[in-house]
């Protein structure tokens, strides 16, 4: 009798496990897709004088309207633009092509340099899900193509 308990214990316990890890691997697979774009933050610098910074903020609550501040200008004088759909799915597709879900958590930083570049990346989509990342002198795998594709699209409007 103790061991057919047993034996129902063990099998009830392995059936929790699978069920277990089939949600997380359900997850994974949700998580790895960027689409429905509300906020996404981008911004780097290129030195530490005055206005060295690059910033681009997108925001779709409503409608999607980018805040640019390029690089040796001041924050109050950055401007506005209104970005289509197929841009967004442009930029959509861009994110998804490199894997950046995956730098969700990055924060890199090289200890070892005084005087380096730094980068913030934040991406929240409408279902809840998001990529928060920055680092000194340290960058997610791919930055380098997303940094200039990002730039690429963006810079179809900005002039």
């Amino acid at each position: 009798m103790k061991k057919s308990y047993f034996v129902v214990f063990f099998l009830l316990i392995i059936v929790i496990i699978i069920v277990l890890l089939l949600l997380k691997f359900k997850q994974n697979n949700k998580a790895g897709v960027v689409s429905g774009i509300e906020r996404l933050s981008f911004s780097y610098t290129r030195g530490y004088m005055v206005n060295s910074d690059v910033r681009y903020e997108l925001d779709c609550k409503e409608e999607c309207i980018l805040l640019y501040k390029p690089y040796g200008v001041s924050h109050d004088e950055a401007k506005k633009y209104r970005i289509n759909d197929n841009m967004m799915l442009e930029i959509e597709s861009l994110l998804n092509k490199y894997e950046v879900s995956k730098w969700n958590g990055f924060h890199g930083n090289d200890k070892n340099v005084l005087d380096g570049d730094s980068f913030g990346f934040y991406v929240y989509m409408k279902n809840g899900d998001k990529i928060e990342s920055s680092g000194y002198m340290s960058w997610p795998r791919n930055y380098g193509e997303v940094k200039s594709e990002l730039e690429s699209i963006f810079g179809k409007i900005v002039k």
